[in-house]
């Protein structure tokens, strides 16, 4: 179970002797993976799988990433908040779109702390 990306659009032309399967979102595939432990090899986001060891999670994790993005691309500005430079973001909320404590905002956040 895994979304189609460039990276692991091969696994859905065939070619090995596997069913892989797909959702219309992320939240949709871990929620398949996290209730119902319902693949033999899925896609989870490595947050979701930390908060999770504790609980039984009946996955061992691998070092792949099928979804590869420059996290840059994650972090915007608002544009009424005065910022100009990096100096001006000390001190400021920073929240996240989408679900909360996603990888990409992670690291966006675990990013602009260190830098």
């Amino acid at each position: 179970m895994c979304f189609r990306y460039d990276t692991t659009q091969a696994l859905f032309e065939g070619g090995i002797d596997t069913k892989v399967n797909t959702a219309p979102t992320l939240p949709e595939i871990f929620e398949r993976v996290i209730r119902k432990h319902e693949f033999d090899v899925a896609e989870l986001g490595l947050t979701f799988y930390l908060r999770l060891l504790d609980e039984g999670l009946p996955y061992v994790a691998l070092p792949i990433f099928p979804n590869r993005v420059f996290r840059h691309s994650c972090v915007f500005v608002n544009t009424h908040a005065g910022i100009t430079g990096r100096a001006d973001l000390a001190g400021r909320t920073i929240g996240e779109f989408g679900t909360c404590d996603q990888d990409s905002g992670v690291w966006a956040k675990g990013i602009l702390a260190d830098e």
